[in-house]
Formats: structure tokens, C-alpha cells, sequence
């Protein structure tokens, strides 16, 4: 069979369960299952594909049916411009979070570079936030916590593949309880969707990414309150924290916060889709 017709096929079949983005992701898993880029797929759909590389795409497909996520399947996922390894039982980085990524190295690249910052992520997953800001601001050193074996090892791998891991530190912890030292810069990204949600997500992260990754609690401020609660004898008096949220839970939150920090500035950053994503709390000194 040719990789011309064997891709509508896919594509096909992709469109027939309701994948929207069918013949991208037809490209994709092609391309994987023949060990070559989208670009030399292209340049060679007239060429018959090889029985070992229908065989993989095959497996391929019937896992994307499934409703198994494409990352997972391709076990790897872009963002910042970085290709990281993504696995099962690890939260798969998400496009909106960049903003995040664009905030903290404003925020570094603001402070003075001496004394260094301390700056730390908590909950760091596959480590997508810490490695882009650390293949993007010359010299930082970043701690990334995460109470997962399996997350801080995958982490690991991804900050060596980039290049990054002398100046990504890896901490296992349950937010900030194994933290000591003043930090300047707090990162979090953290479960935030509400308890009762879960099940109506789609199928790809309902049945397949972790729950722990996505579950805030009943009002899926629980972990975000958690921390701030933690973080209140850990900051420098002029720390930058930001967090990504919920749009609905930015007040929850801001209440939280100021009763430990009553005159602390407090902003809103919203993403390319004009939702409100990531709360900045600045603390005066």
C-alpha cells in the first residue's frame, strides 16, 4: 500500500470517531510509525509503505480510537518552541500555560541579577515550564518540585535532553514542605479543575491523564490555597507568584491570599483567547 492511501485511510477513520484534527494527526502518527518527519512523509507518499511501519501505524491508530491521547501515543509534546518526552501517569503540557512560561522570564529578566533568584515551581510535571525558562534565561537556576516519582523522573530526562539540567533541580515534595530558603519567584501550575468536572471531561484526559494532575478538590482552590498557606514564611518581601487558574477562582483565591499578605498587588494576565488564565500577586517589601 502506498503512505498516500494508507493516510486517507487514517484520516478517515480518525474523522469517523470525531477527531477533529484528523489529517494533521493522520501525519503525525504516519510519520512516527515510519521514523521520519512530516516533511520527508510528504516527500515520499507515492512510496509503498513498509509492512513493519503499516503494522506500527495500525497500533497506532487503534490507540488514537481509543481515545488515548496523541501525545502519549507519539510520546512527545511541544511547548515553548521544545520538544519534551511525555508518558501515562504524567500531565501533558498544555499550549495556554506559555503565558506563564512569558511571565516568569519577564519577571527574572526584571530583578537584579545579583543576589541570583531563587526561583521554584512547584508540581513541575514532565518539567515543561522549568526547562523553558531555563533554555530561555542564560544562567538561572530554578527548583521544580513534584510529589511523583514517575514525573520528576521523566522531568529529569527531558532537562537532560535540553541541556538544562545543571540548572533545573529536581525535588521530590508535597508542594513546599521540603523547601527551606528564601525564594523570590514562586511558579505554579497546579490542579485547579473542580472535583465534580472531571468526569464531563473529554475522553482523552478523563480516562487517561492522571486525576491527581487535574483534581483541585470541591472547588478546585485546594491545592492553590494550600500553597500560598505554605509559602507565607518562604517568600523575600518582594516576591513575584504566579499561578495558573480558573478564571472563576481568581477571587477565591485573592481573598485567600490577602489575608496573608493584606497589601500585596494583585493582577490579571489573560491568554491569546482573552481568558483570564494567570493570577500575578506581588509582594511589597
Amino acid at each position: 500500500m502506498r503512505i498516500v492511501d494508507k493516510l486517507l485511510h487514517v484520516e478517515k477513520s480518525l474523522q469517523s470517531y470525531g477527531i477533529t484534527e484528523s489529517h494533521i494527526e493522520a501525519s503525525l502518527l504516519a510519520a512516527t510509525a515510519l521514523g521520519e518527519s512530516r516533511a520527508d512523509l510528504y516527500a515520499n507518499l507515492y512510496d509503498e509503505i513498509p509492512e513493519k511501519a503499516l503494522l506500527a501505524l495500525d497500533g497506532f491508530v487503534e490507540r488514537r480510537l481509543q481515545r488515548e491521547p496523541l501525545a502519549y501515543i507519539l510520546q512527545n509534546r511541544e511547548f515553548y518552541g521544545l520538544q519534551l518526552g511525555v508518558r501515562h501517569g504524567v500531565f501533558i503540557p498544555r499550549p495556554e500555560t506559555e503565558l506563564l512560561v512569558d511571565l516568569a522570564i519577564q519577571r527574572i529578566q526584571n530583578r537584579p541579577a545579583q543576589p541570583t533568584p531563587a526561583v521554584v515551581e512547584v508540581g513541575t510535571g514532565c518539567g515543561a515550564i522549568s526547562i523553558a525558562i531555563a533554555s530561555n534565561v542564560s544562567g538561572v537556576s530554578l527548583y521544580a518540585t513534584d510529589i511523583s516519582n514517575v514525573a520528576l523522573s521523566l522531568a529529569k530526562t527531558n532537562a537532560d535532553t535540553h541541556d538544562v539540567g545543571e540548572f533545573v533541580h529536581l525535588v521530590k515534595s508535597d508542594l513546599l514542605t521540603c523547601f527551606i530558603g528564601t525564594i523570590d519567584i514562586l511558579i505554579a501550575n497546579l490542579p485547579y479543575l473542580e472535583s465534580s468536572r472531571i468526569p464531563t471531561l473529554a475522553p482523552e484526559i478523563f480516562l487517561h491523564e492522571p486525576i491527581e494532575a487535574l483534581d483541585g478538590g470541591l472547588d478546585g482552590c485546594r491545592l492553590i490555597n494550600q500553597l500560598l498557606s505554605q509559602a507565607s514564611n518562604l517568600l523575600a518581601s518582594d516576591a513575584t507568584i504566579l499561578l495558573e487558574m480558573d478564571p472563576e477562582q481568581f477571587t477565591v483565591i485573592v481573598e485567600h491570599a490577602k489575608t496573608i499578605w493584606p497589601t500585596a498587588e494583585f493582577t490579571r494576565h489573560y491568554d491569546l483567547s482573552q481568558t483570564d488564565r494567570i493570577l500575578e500577586i506581588c509582594l511589597n517589601s
